[in-house]
């Protein structure tokens, strides 16, 4: 890991916040990771993550997850859909839109130039 940047932009009344990390690994292990978040979840921050379960099994588009997450000391319960899964040999994206249309989180990996 080799840099981090935290930040938050206003847009039309959105408040959108981004995180990014450098990771020195391949894309296919980082992408082996992420699809199998019911078993890394919490292992990646145990303070802030509590669960994570995928509800329809898989990790496909239109698959179900829910994953337990806690921001300031207040536990929030949150499930969502997989809206996006692409997998190229440069990069991976994975997203998925909560169900109360509240947030949509996208993990997105790319090549290094």
């Amino acid at each position: 890991m080799s840099s981090s940047a935290n930040f938050i932009v206003s847009k039309r009344g959105m408040i959108i916040l981004k995180d990014s990390i450098d990771i020195e690994t391949t894309l296919e292990a980082l992408f082996d990771w992420f699809m199998r978040l019911d078993e890394n979840f919490v292992k990646w921050d145990n303070v802030h993550h509590a669960d994570f379960k995928l509800l329809s099994g898989e990790t496909e588009v239109g698959d179900k997850i829910y994953f337990e997450e806690i921001v300031n000391g207040v536990r929030y319960a949150i499930k969502g859909k997989i809206i996006d899964k692409i997998k190229l040999d440069e990069k991976f994206v994975l997203s998925f839109k909560t169900s109360s249309r509240l947030g949509t989180h996208l993990f997105y990996w790319r090549k290094s130039q």
